[in-house]
């Protein structure tokens, strides 16, 4: 799965020049996860919720560590996403900023990457 990450880090993101390219990928990776998703019955019990293929379904199935990112990055979406959505959503409606990266956007992706490199 390594190699998804490499994928998508080479490709980027909606800001920047390989976008389409990143959606086409993020299309194809959605697509296998939803084909694994349906291709395997889901074991449930009150702690373990994991397939049998060992993926997490709930948060709760989740280890601490991985409960705590989760937390951290809700948390960080309520606080710093969801403000600035409508904003960011003009943003982009605009001819004169459709492809230009709204301000906020590089700024968000500095705090998110510095509240996950917090152990």
């Amino acid at each position: 799965m390594h190699w998804v990450c490499a994928v998508w880090m080479c490709v980027g993101q909606a800001s920047s020049p390989t976008a389409e390219t990143a959606g086409q990928a993020a299309e194809l990776l959605a697509d296998i996860g939803w084909q694994v998703a349906n291709s395997s019955p889901v074991t449930s019990s009150r702690r373990d919720v994991t397939s049998p293929a060992n993926l997490a379904v709930s948060v709760c199935g989740l280890s601490a560590r991985a409960q705590d990112i989760h937390r951290r990055v809700k948390r960080f979406i309520d606080q710093h996403i969801l403000p600035v959505e409508q904003d960011v959503m003009n943003w982009q409606s605009d001819p004169q900023t459709k492809w230009t990266v709204h301000p906020r956007i590089e700024q968000l992706k500095v705090t998110l990457s510095f509240l996950l490199s917090v152990h």
